[in-house]
């Protein structure tokens, strides 16, 4: 945003809503939202608490606040910024702190910042909505702001750690991927991205853990030969082999032989005491 001279603004700040009634691990108060506004953007949250029906995580804490004659603390923790690096600046605390709905942190934000209103909580017009569009075009957030919140997240637990999907969910998402093929440009940048990357060895064994036991059924058996039937040409063409995977796939075929046959004789060997001769 850029006032009638073309200058930009520097109104904005970056600020934190703390519970006065518990500690963080340093003995401060805890945080427990982040924000970033301009004007009196800060003190809206504690207003619309009071005269609002809003039942967001966030408003359901200041009201547990206010049952115990208490109120927030609100903390300026950046102030004198333009817009976008005042947006930047909350991503990186959002990412630092993270969420309490998607299980990564201890914050009531239902986003990851980057967005949002600036000195009020009324819904923005389309021209004011136009307005910031333009204001935000072509910001890129810095490498160093995207490498703070890979670190921060580093530290974050999965989102879907100990959850799981159930079966009525896997079937609406396989329903909505049907028939979706990535485009030419998708598959050429996922090449790249991949290109040099190794698997560890832990991650593979991880991987041989889970595959074990495991078989195909007759249909995907059959979807995999119609596939290689339709194929021009082989998957390894053109390719050649180390001397190392041709070793390990030699050890792995006679490990495959000798099980059979030690199998075969445990066999034969019970059936002797079953059927004596």
């Amino acid at each position: 945003m850029t006032d009638e001279r073309g200058i930009e603004l520097r109104k904005y700040y970056v600020y934190v809503l703390k519970r006065p009634d518990k500690l963080d691990e340093y003995g401060e108060p805890l945080i427990f939202y982040v924000g970033k506004g301009a004007g009196n953007r800060s003190n809206v949250h504690t207003r619309d608490s009071e005269v609002r029906n809003n039942r967001t995580y966030k408003s359901r804490m200041i009201k547990m606040l206010f049952a115990n004659k208490q109120h927030p603390i609100i903390e300026i923790v950046f102030d004198k910024l333009t817009e976008p690096e005042a947006f930047e600046k909350e991503i990186e605390l959002i990412a630092k702190y993270g969420r309490k709905d998607n299980n990564t942190g201890i914050l009531c934000n239902l986003t990851d910042g980057g967005e949002g209103s600036s000195g009020c909580s009324r819904p923005r017009s389309a021209e004011t909505r136009r307005k910031y569009s333009e204001a935000m075009k072509g910001h890129k957030v810095s490498e160093e702001t995207r490498q703070k919140i890979r670190e921060a997240r580093k530290k974050q637990a999965p989102t879907m750690l100990g959850k799981h999907l159930s079966e009525d969910t896997k079937e609406k998402i396989r329903q909505a991927n049907l028939g979706k093929k990535q485009s030419d440009e998708t598959k050429k940048k996922m090449s790249i991205a991949h290109k040099g990357r190794r698997t560890s060895e832990e991650t593979k064994e991880k991987l041989r853990q889970i595959n074990i036991g495991r078989k195909h059924t007759p249909e995907a058996l059959q979807k995999i030969i119609k596939a290689n039937r339709n194929r021009k040409t082989s998957h390894m063409l053109g390719k050649h082999l180390s001397h190392e995977t041709k070793i390990k796939i030699s050890e792995a075929r006679q490990k495959l032989y000798q099980d059979k046959i030690r199998k075969r004789l445990e066999e034969e060997r019970v059936l002797q005491y079953v059927l004596p001769l």
